[in-house]
């Protein structure tokens, strides 16, 4: 109660506008601008940058904050105080991926919720593929904006996505294929994005099994990625909230099956576009014309000059310092003894 006056809020306001239908959201921990996170700042930067240039249709950010540097701290007030940003979250400590996504989810007030993680780049077209599947396949529940091809014979995803195919088989208006369907340029792009040889990515998805099914002309994948997926207002309510208790790595709901258990209990399906509608960053700016060839050239992320002077400096001093390391007379000398007393262990 007042002593004297009366409260301003108490008073007529206006009334806020509407959530917008569409809610994307990310969870932002960049702890320090050095080590692996020395180009955090400027990834977190294009993320913002292609969801604000790339996507059509009217949309909430929402972000929170798992303890980043004062760096990222100022930058996302900036944006926010600037209404780039509509909802903010900020955590003193790191709550664990879990904990922050149960937070952040329930925040989003859309018909529609994007989770994207905050090294994610978003391409044209992103939401319209999606949209599209929702739309065309009613029991979707999870749809990622990118072409993903997994295992799907291993225990771990065909526990979660068999039941979808079989869901699939009843109705006589989907047509359903099965093999290696997703081209290899768009399976290259996400190999080059995650570092990995294309030795070590074969042995990531084999033995493969691309699951393709088709509705009045609209294709879509039974598989799906969690560090970008759009989840529909039905679905997010009856998944909310994720048991951190029951993740098997502490508190990380991505890298266990907790999201796709929760869907998967209450009917939904997991699918992603047959297109490759998002680019996975990591923690260093790419190279994105050899990454994405067929992307046109005005459709290819404008980097500035400073951020890239500084990611082409960083690759330069890694070089130097790994070049000096390799060639040092001692090093090679320790290393010949240690590959010396191995051989003679092993095989005399």
């Amino acid at each position: 109660m007042p002593r004297t006056a009366r409260h301003p809020l108490k008073m007529a306001l206006e009334a806020p506008p509407p959530p917008k239908a569409l809610t994307v959201t990310t969870i932002v921990y960049i702890p320090a601008l050095a080590g692996y996170w020395e180009e955090g700042l400027n990834i977190l930067k294009l993320f913002v940058r292609s969801v604000y240039k790339n996507t059509s249709q009217p949309f909430d950010l929402v972000v929170l904050d798992n303890g980043s540097c004062p760096e990222v701290l100022e930058y996302l007030i900036e944006l926010k105080n600037k209404g780039d940003i509509q909802s903010l979250i900020l955590s003193h400590k790191n709550l664990g991926k879990t904990r922050a996504l149960n937070l952040l989810l329930k925040a989003a007030p859309g018909r529609f919720v994007t989770y994207a993680d905050s090294d994610v780049y978003f391409l044209p077209g992103w939401f319209e593929s999606t949209e599209r599947v929702f739309n065309t396949f009613p029991k979707a529940g999870k749809v990622t904006a990118m072409a993903s091809v997994m295992n799907t014979y291993s225990e771990f995803f065909s526990q979660f996505f068999d039941y979808a195919l079989r869901d699939a088989q009843t109705d006589p208006s989907i047509t359903i294929r099965m093999g290696e369907i997703v081209p290899d340029d768009l399976l290259n792009a996400h190999r080059l994005s995650l570092g990995e040889s294309s030795e070590q990515y074969q042995v990531r998805i084999q033995p493969r099994r691309d699951i393709q099914i088709e509705k009045m002309d609209c294709q879509a994948l039974i598989s799906g990625v969690d560090f970008q997926f759009t989840i529909s207002r039905a679905a997010l309510d009856a998944i909310l909230p994720l048991e951190a208790e029951k993740s098997l790595i502490a508190g990380d709901a991505i890298y266990t099956p907790i999201l796709e258990q929760r869907l998967a209990e209450n009917g939904y399906w997991q699918l992603s576009t047959t297109g490759y509608f998002v680019h996975h960053l990591g923690n260093h700016i790419p190279e994105f014309d050899k990454e994405l060839p067929w992307l046109a050239a005005e459709d290819l992320p404008v980097i500035d000059p400073e951020m890239l002077l500084r990611t082409r400096t960083a690759d330069k001093q890694q070089n130097k310092i790994a070049y000096r390391i390799i060639h040092n007379r001692f090093i090679r000398k320790f290393l010949k003894k240690v590959h010396l007393v191995s051989y003679r262990l092993l095989y005399e």
